[in-house]
């Protein structure tokens, strides 16, 4: 690989770690006036999704977090009134994690900001520089997550 090619690789790479830092600032801030971290975040917006409520282990897989780091933010979340554990079952392992009422708006409330993230990445680029974008993003990851398995 030649020296043009490598300077354009690690250019690549400290833009994209720069702008990643600039979201994870901005996007830590959001959350912190609203009481939540960005694991607590995930799991709200993955029950929001899911009406029914999910699984330990259906949150812990979709979430992409270990079982104990999972366990971890649920009790988080639990001490916020965020959510609760549906025990519908005679088996006491077997619940189901749904959110409360003060869950369900916490998680709208985040999910408005991200839809005004949505709209400042839409006004920011074209439909086909968007299309680029997340083709690339998705093509790295994609390498990255084969590299990591």
């Amino acid at each position: 690989m030649d020296n043009d090619n490598l300077y354009q690789i690690e250019s690549f790479l400290i833009n994209f770690r720069y702008f990643s830092k600039i979201m994870h600032q901005k996007f830590n801030a959001y959350l912190k006036k609203n009481d939540v971290d960005c694991s607590e975040f995930i799991c709200l917006l993955l029950l929001n999704r899911e009406k029914d409520g999910l699984s330990m282990a259906e949150l812990t897989k979709m979430s992409k977090v270990d079982k104990s780091m999972t366990t971890k933010i649920i009790k988080k979340l639990e001490e916020k009134d965020y959510i609760y554990r549906n025990r519908n079952n005679p088996n006491i392992r077997n619940y189901k994690i749904c959110l409360t009422e003060l869950g369900f708006e916490k998680a709208k409330q985040i999910e408005k900001m991200l839809l005004r993230e949505r709209e400042n990445f839409k006004n920011k680029f074209t439909k086909k520089e968007q299309s680029m974008l997340i083709t690339c993003c998705n093509f790295v990851l994609q390498k990255y997550i084969e590299d990591n398995n």
